[in-house]
């Protein structure tokens, strides 16, 4: 019989099938999804399925500019290119996507290459946190690209720069700001009141055990964001 421990080592050694032979989805906008590994596969299904985006999708309505914190490998950019487009919204918003793993930033380019999108899409291989300059080590693994972030530096771990996101926004009304980064959101939030001032829709997941978040809460009603459920 397996242990647990032997198990974790066959899933590691093992190849997922996916990405041996990556599969690409087109959907009905046009738009073309890589499919490569079971992780990818459940992504997929999350963002276009579940749609856990769409609320923010509605209330942004007509977004000019969206800043994706967290891009990984570009789904919620193309969920929200893929909403917009069934909206018959002529404009396309641009995008400022930002990631700290370089094989999910690659990933990412793909999918913009594929469809086309260069002309609106900025793609940053690097990390917001709560600071502004230096640098961070991130952790990377191919089986779990959704939840790498921020760590200590470990086998897997990757020196990634810190960007400013003050610097990279210029001031711009932002009119959807993602944030999906593992649990830095509170230092974010306490880095970017300025950015968090000219936003207008804000989404994104909280993770309650690495965070304050009644004092997150206070940060974003501070900067005006109303709480919408």
């Amino acid at each position: 019989m397996l242990t647990q421990r032997m198990k974790n080592l066959v899933h590691r050694l093992i190849p997922d099938a996916l990405a041996l032979s990556p599969a690409w989805l087109t959907l009905e906008s046009g738009l073309r999804v890589r499919i490569d590994s079971k992780l990818t596969l459940e992504l997929f299904a999350e963002l276009f399925v579940t749609q856990p985006y769409r609320a923010a999708m509605v209330l942004a309505k007509n977004p000019q500019f969206i800043v994706d914190l967290g891009a990984n490998r570009g789904f919620f950019m193309l969920y929200a290119t893929d909403y917009l487009k069934h909206e018959v919204v002529k404009a396309l918003p641009e995008f400022l996507c930002i990631e700290g793993a370089r094989q999910n930033a690659e990933r990412l380019m793909e999918h913009v290459r594929v469809n086309e999108l260069d002309d609106r899409v900025t793609i940053v291989n690097g990390a917001v946190c709560d600071r502004r300059t230096g640098s961070v080590e991130f952790f990377y693994s191919p089986k779990s690209h959704g939840m790498g972030g921020i760590t200590t530096k470990r086998l897997t771990s990757q020196s990634v720069p810190v960007v400013d996101l003050a610097r990279l926004t210029q001031d711009r009304p932002i009119d959807l700001l993602k944030i999906d980064i593992e649990g830095a959101e509170q230092g974010v939030l306490e880095q970017y009141t300025d950015v968090l001032a000219r936003t207008n829709v804000l989404t994104g997941e909280f993770h309650l055990a690495r965070i304050d978040y009644p004092r997150c809460q206070r940060l974003l009603k501070a900067s005006g964001l109303e709480f919408h459920s």
